[in-house]
């Protein structure tokens, strides 16, 4: 499942979250194409994140429906390797 959503900061520790679309993302296909299947989403109430970092690595969040994430970095990825173009990191 994929989301595509408008991001900004409202503060030091929270992340403001305007979902654009929801839906399904295939994998890869030959020719850097891929099946898809989104809808818009309507969202009528503003959310958030809230976020409490506990080390580089690990972040905690709870969001404004009291929805708890655990976010653990992971350097053998990019967000390159989600989005083609997007430009990547300069570690």
């Amino acid at each position: 499942m994929t989301v595509e959503a408008e991001l900004s900061t409202d503060g030091a520790n929270r992340v403001g979250v305007r979902f654009r679309k929801g839906g399904w993302r295939g994998p890869a296909l030959p020719g850097g194409r891929r099946l898809e299947l989104f809808k818009t989403v309507k969202q009528s109430f503003p959310a958030w994140l809230d976020i409490t970092t506990l080390t580089e690595e690990l972040r905690i969040c709870r969001g404004n429906a009291g929805t708890t994430f655990a976010l653990l970095k992971r350097h053998d990825m990019e967000v390159s390797d989600f989005f083609p173009d997007f430009p990547k990191s300069s570690d």
